[in-house]
């Protein structure tokens, strides 16, 4: 029998490939089954339908040419500035049932001396017998993340606030398409202000890499530049950034505004592997000066 919660993408384009040599018949309703519930794999189930069933590939492609342009369009972050967080609040609503507006309520200054906690609920899922899913849904984000060894305390505490925060478990939610894309990079090496003609241009150099962490309303740092104003600060690959000069993260544009108007200081609310409450970290900017013309 199988569990719900074991039926992951990858295993529907497992099914879908067996069933497709296997059961050739079958292969073009497993396919338009396949194309709407995972758009992302719909390319390479057309590919392996145009050579196990050929007579078939034409209506194939007219069912691929309808689903993903619309998978396309819900994976161009560029377009819309806010678009991880507005899709993960998509899958917030319609797997856990939430209002859109929960995520945003998130005050990591209101959870000082509670955060060991949040992260420790992953050893209690452990122990009361949910080993499986714990551990299959962190492979899977570490598949889909390529998250370094640093970075993987934050599996931990994403599993822990979502109990704490939405009354679900994390393995209920992070296998819905679309849901690691919701993990946005982002870099904060080079922050360029908007030009003046005829005057020098103003730049602010930082140093860090991050990726969003859409469940925390969170940066968590994957990389520091040696030297860089980051480091000098005491940023370290690992840290999750909650807050900005007190505001609270609602975009992943939200930091890179906050350099441009900075004037050169930040003042970041930082949760730290082990630590029970953010701490708060200044960080002064360097200066880069760029001709505009």
């Amino acid at each position: 029998m199988i569990n719900a919660a074991s039926v992951t993408p990858a295993f529907v384009v497992t099914t879908f490939i067996i069933l497709a040599f296997v059961v050739p018949q079958f292969a073009v309703t497993a396919f338009i089954i396949l194309a709407f519930v995972v758009p992302q794999f719909a390319v390479t189930a057309f590919i392996i339908l145009a050579f196990v069933v050929p007579q078939f590939a034409v209506t194939a492609f007219i069912i691929l040419a309808f689903v993903v342009p619309q998978g396309d369009r819900r994976r161009r972050g560029s377009e819309n500035p806010n678009i991880g967080l507005e899709r993960f609040e998509d899958v917030l609503r319609d797997r856990v049932g939430r209002k859109r507006e929960l995520r945003r309520k998130i005050n990591w200054k209101d959870r000082r001396g509670g955060l060991s906690r949040i992260r420790s609920r992953s050893s209690y899922y452990v122990g009361i017998g949910l080993t499986n899913q714990y551990r299959r849904s962190r492979s899977l984000a570490l598949s889909n993340l390529m998250l370094g060894s640093r970075c993987h305390w934050w599996l931990d505490f994403v599993v822990g606030h979502c109990w704490d925060t939405y009354h679900c478990h994390w393995w209920d939610y992070c296998v819905t398409p679309g849901y690691w894309d919701c993990w946005t990079p982002c870099h904060f090496r080079v922050i360029h202000c908007p030009p003046s003609p005829g005057i020098v241009a103003t730049s602010w150099y930082f140093g860090i890499d991050c990726i969003l962490i859409p469940d925390l309303s969170a940066y968590g740092i994957q990389k520091v530049n040696a030297g860089s104003p980051a480091e000098m600060a005491g940023l370290v690959v690992g840290d999750m950034i909650v807050g900005i000069n007190g505001n609270s993260i609602t975009s992943e544009f939200d930091l890179s505004e906050a350099i441009t108007v900075s004037d050169g200081h930040l003042h970041l609310d930082v949760i730290r592997d082990g630590a029970d409450s953010p701490v708060e970290i200044h960080v002064d900017l360097a200066r880069l000066a760029v001709q505009s013309y």
